[in-house]
């Protein structure tokens, strides 16, 4: 995470994320700076969005049928 990389960087982010059940991580991702860039880079995935921001296409029988995520305010596919 500290690496100056940007590829290592997101990577690091996103690994942090999906370890958020631990408060060590939590603390790490509070140290953890990416520019806006970066930061877009790394959440491109979904991770780190909250599932109330996260729009999701669910048919007549309660079926996720598209994996995308939209974030509500924003207007780009990720």
């Amino acid at each position: 995470m500290w690496s100056t990389v940007p590829a290592v960087q997101v990577m690091a982010w996103r690994m942090l994320h999906r370890l958020n059940a631990d408060s060590w991580s939590h603390d790490l991702l509070d140290m953890l700076y990416l520019d806006e860039e970066t930061l877009a880079w790394a959440q491109a995935t979904g991770e780190g969005i909250s599932q109330d921001d996260v729009v999701r296409h669910i048919d007549s029988n309660g079926v996720i049928t598209n994996h995308c995520c939209l974030q509500k305010n924003h207007s780009t596919w990720n």
